[in-house]
């Protein structure tokens, strides 16, 4: 064990120990070696200033806690081989990367700046959660599998700003700038809220199935923002993108936009059945291609969409459907009625419509309708939100295409976003859970404090989430088992 302060001046390394505790405050300089050495299982407690020709902070295995500046000219500014955490805030300036270990979580709050490599490199499993400004040559953040939460600045010159190589979660708040692609990962989520822009890739890549959230603006010269697999994309913002704004590929996507969309083309999807919304008052330059299947279109009112919307003619069914309009109307609005319903009459092959000052033409569709639905103005929420008779509900939930439901915060201002989704797959493994342990079951949550519970029951699942207007109570929905079990 080792507990010093002051100044430490060495040709080789600062402190050096075989295993065991370093707790040191003051300033390190080695000219040849590493700062803080420790070469099997350690705990290192430093603060203060090191300044090192190789790595900074280096741990066979084990735990880091630090605050103040590492600046290494040759190689890492922390480095763990094993399985560590780190903890800190400051700054890093290395030539290697920033902060690695073999696996387990990273929690810095500060600037870390690497030269030749990566801000951040977890080469196994492991958690990365953060705050500042990271800038690398290589990836920004960098895991093999598991999460990303940051709030600050990414920056890649030569790489993807956060990469995950296999499945991951990533929450992020802020600018993320690749000179690859934004953000790539194998599969599972994405949430972004803030700005991503892409050098020579795409804005957002998932390689596989998953949920891609953003709310911001996407700037890449491939694609915006692409899904290969099973899906959902919630787009709200812009996209300037010089291939394809939103693109899917094999499985069933399900994406929503709202703002707007440049690129040639602007939405193009996969083949297996998929459905594109398109809010109110968006505007969409570019081809819409929804490619085989039978798919769905839906044009909320005064949406502009400058080129032709083309809903494929392969592997169809039933047809592709063209939904013109979307939400509630009065049914004590005779005339606005008539109108909607008049698009029921209009021939397919037409190819044009003018609806609410806007044209929309489009091609190879087999179906024609309104997407508007008619109600009393009074009473419910009536937007397909399976709680719509709760007024003052926190959130609206939906079913989800193969069974599930998704969660959207509302806020007081009534703005909606989405938060996080639940498989059918996830409530059924949960009831079964609860019914056979006697207990209630978390299925899942989220940052807002919304969660789903299996009953002991193993039949029934209950939304809970925090009231807005009255802290410390609850809003609660309960549903059955097969509520939400089948395709919306």
């Amino acid at each position: 064990e080792v507990f010093a302060d002051g100044s430490i001046t060495s040709a080789g390394d600062g402190i050096e120990l075989g295993g065991g505790t370093v707790s040191f405050t003051g300033t390190i300089d080695s000219s040849q070696s590493s700062g803080i050495y420790v070469q099997g299982v350690g705990e290192v407690f430093a603060a203060g200033d090191i300044t090192a020709a190789q790595q900074g902070i280096s741990l066979g295995a084990g735990s880091v806690e630090f605050s103040g500046t590492i600046n290494s000219e040759f190689s890492d500014g922390i480095y763990v081989a094993g399985v560590g955490q780190v903890t800190g805030a400051g700054s890093i300036s290395a030539a290697g990367d920033g902060i690695e270990i073999g696996s387990g979580t990273v929690e810095f709050n500060g600037d870390i700046t690497s030269g030749f490599s990566n801000g951040i490199y977890i080469v196994g499993d492991g958690q990365v959660q953060g705050a500042g400004s990271i800038t690398a040559s290589q990836h920004g953040i960098q895991l093999a599998s598991g999460s990303v939460l940051y709030s600050g600045t990414v920056i890649s010159y030569f790489a993807d700003g956060i990469h995950i190589d296999g499945e991951g979660q990533v929450f992020v708040t802020g600018l993320v700038q690749g000179g690859g692609d934004g953000i790539e990962l194998g599969s599972a989520f994405v949430s972004v809220d803030g700005d991503v822009t892409a050098q020579f890739g795409n804005g957002v890549l998932v390689n596989g199935a998953g949920i891609v959230a953003v709310s911001g603006n996407i700037q890449a010269p491939q694609a915006g923002i692409q899904l290969a697999g099973d899906g959902i994309v919630d787009f709200e913002g812009s996209i300037e993108a010089g291939i394809v704004g939103i693109e899917g590929g094999s499985g069933s996507q399900q994406v929503m936009v709202d703002g707007t969309i440049n690129a040639p083309i602007a939405v193009r999807l996969g083949d297996d059945g998929d459905t594109l919304y398109v809010a109110r008052e968006s505007r969409i330059s570019g081809e819409i291609r929804m490619d085989g299947g039978d798919d769905t279109v839906q044009i909320g009112g005064g949406a502009v969409i400058v080129d032709t919307i083309y809903g494929g003619e392969t592997g169809e069914t039933l047809g592709d459907l063209l939904l013109i309009g979307d939400g509630q109307i009065c049914s004590e609005d005779l005339e606005a009625v008539a109108s909607a319903r008049a698009i029921a009459d209009i021939d397919p092959n037409a190819n044009v419509i003018s609806f609410q000052g806007q044209v929309y033409p489009w091609a190879e569709f087999e179906r024609i309708a309104s997407g508007s639905y008619f109600n009393p103005c009074v009473g419910s929420i009536n937007d397909g939100r399976v709680n719509r008779n709760d007024l003052g509900a926190p959130n609206a939930l939906y079913c989800i295409v193969g069974g599930g439901v998704s969660v959207w915060e509302i806020d007081l201002n009534g703005q909606g976003s989405f938060s996080f989704a639940v498989t059918q797959q996830q409530f059924e493994a949960a009831l079964a859970q609860a019914a056979s342990s006697g207990a209630n079951t978390l299925v899942a949550s989220d940052n807002f404090g919304n969660s789903f519970h299996a009953l002991s029951d193993g039949q029934t699942i209950a939304f809970i989430a925090p009231d807005l207007r009255e802290p410390g109570k609850n809003y609660e929905f309960t549903f059955g088992r097969s509520f939400c079990a089948a395709s919306a």
